[in-house]
């Protein structure tokens, strides 16, 4: 009976360090994401400032606003 419970606490460990493994992972991709976000950002704020107003002008805006979004999104997250 020992043996069994043993082995079964065994596969759970084994299972928490699979999970764990690919939390650290997942984790390591939001930083990646959340560093490409911000440079997006950057650099289309640089590229609205010197776009001249009119429709390009609001795309540059609205897509800013959405990364930012997603960007604050993946704050609460890694928080």
């Amino acid at each position: 009976m020992l043996r069994r419970i043993d082995q079964k606490i065994d596969g759970l460990s084994s299972q928490m360090k699979n999970t764990d493994a690919r939390l650290e992972h997942l984790f390591e991709r939001m930083k990646e994401h959340y560093v490409y976000l911000t440079a997006e950002i950057s650099r289309l704020e640089e590229e609205w400032k010197r776009t001249t107003f009119g429709e390009t002008s609001q795309a540059k805006e609205r897509e800013i606003k959405k990364l930012k979004a997603q960007l604050q999104d993946l704050d609460h997250y890694i928080e």
